[in-house]
């Protein structure tokens, strides 16, 4: 991997933007938030854009709004569909983009000014197939915005590096499953759609359109503002359902996909991180104790032992904590040990280190 540390990114005068570079913006309901998401867009310094809007039988304004937005800059064109989730509204973008490139933006997101220049600019500087940046997670009314910064860090990453970042779940390289925070070159995707009327898309979607890109620039500066958690996050019973046959099988699925690569090392990287979630998961549905929660847990148990068969790599893959795989295997003697650990650690150990912490630094 090569690293340029304070790099600064060369602008591209207007009439060298010569590649496309195509947007999909999904949009439902968003009547509050789509006219920010395309007003970041049409500001944006690299001018040789198409915005591709996809109004997802939306039952509020938003598509209106859009149709407005596209009457006042020829780049936006908008595309009225049934409501076919995410994927779908994705793949409805990706169908009809021209683009040499393509990126996603969400329609309750925002991007910075600068955001598709640079990310254009690394590509063409690097001659590389994909740019990645770095992101904000932004509350709805904005306050948590981070100032942004120009002289990030440049990583020029090959396919194995990029994958290994990927799988590994780096802070230092944000990888990620995340569509939004990359550029990429269109034919990637040839061939490959996400999943329509379902939840978690992105998970194995993202390896699929990654898995053979040689060369990738990550530009270490955060460009795109991530709104998080505008509506209630608890769990009901229809979302363990999802998580167990949606998320769940992106995890498989993805798993399925190293495999047929020849990255059988990051399968198992991906599953230690995999089962750290799964665990995660576990502890929050038993504070939940409803009907559905209890069915729940029964799944994420048979999901880990299903994934414990390979328990030796899982547990020695380069990545693995010492404290988490006690974890693992404490789950898989039984689950009342993993409760006993769990309770005592959270009730008792990490207080006293946090009150330790506290008093050394005082």
């Amino acid at each position: 991997m090569q690293t340029f540390d304070k790099y600064i990114i060369p602008a591209i005068s207007d009439e060298n933007q010569k590649y496309k570079l195509s947007i999909v913006v999904p949009d439902y309901n968003l009547e509050k938030y789509i006219g920010r998401c395309l007003d970041s867009l049409l500001g944006q310094t690299y001018k040789n854009l198409e915005i591709i809007v996809i109004d997802n039988g939306s039952t509020d304004s938003s598509g209106a709004i859009c149709d407005e937005y596209a009457l006042r800059d020829r780049r936006i064109r908008v595309i009225h569909q049934e409501n076919k989730g995410a994927g779908g509204s994705r793949n409805a973008g990706i169908e009809s983009a021209t683009g040499d490139y393509i990126t996603f933006v969400d329609g309750d997101d925002f991007v910075d000014s600068c955001m598709m220049e640079k990310m254009m600019s690394v590509i063409m500087e690097f001659d590389a197939d994909m740019a990645v940046c770095r992101y904000r997670q932004v509350g709805v009314n904005e306050h948590y915005v981070e100032k942004p910064f120009e002289n990030g860090k440049v990583c020029v990453l090959n396919n194995h590096e990029m994958l290994k970042a990927y799988c590994e779940e780096d802070e230092k390289l944000v990888i990620q499953n995340a569509l939004w925070n990359k550029v990429i070159k269109r034919q990637y995707l040839e061939g490959i759609r996400m999943w329509e009327h379902r939840k978690y898309e992105d998970i194995a979607f993202s390896l699929k359109m990654i898995k053979n890109v040689p060369k990738t620039v990550y530009i270490d500066t955060p460009m795109y503002n991530y709104i998080i958690d505008r509506s209630d996050s608890g769990m009901n019973d229809q979302s363990y359902k999802t998580l167990v046959r949606d998320q769940f099988e992106g995890f498989r699925e993805k798993d399925r996909i190293f495999k047929e690569i020849g990255k059988e090392e990051f399968m198992y990287i991906h599953q230690y991180f995999t089962i750290k979630k799964m665990l995660i998961l576990y502890t929050q549905a038993k504070k939940s104790a409803n009907e559905g929660s209890r069915e729940f847990m029964k799944n994420i148990e048979k999901c880990i032992r299903d994934y414990l068969v390979n328990a030796e790599k899982i547990y020695n893959c380069p990545v693995a904590d010492k404290h988490h795989v006690l974890r693992m295997k404490l789950f898989l003697i039984n689950p009342f040990f993993y409760n006993l650990f769990t309770t005592v650690n959270n009730g008792l150990v990490l207080p006293v280190k946090m009150k330790l912490k506290n008093m050394r630094n005082a």
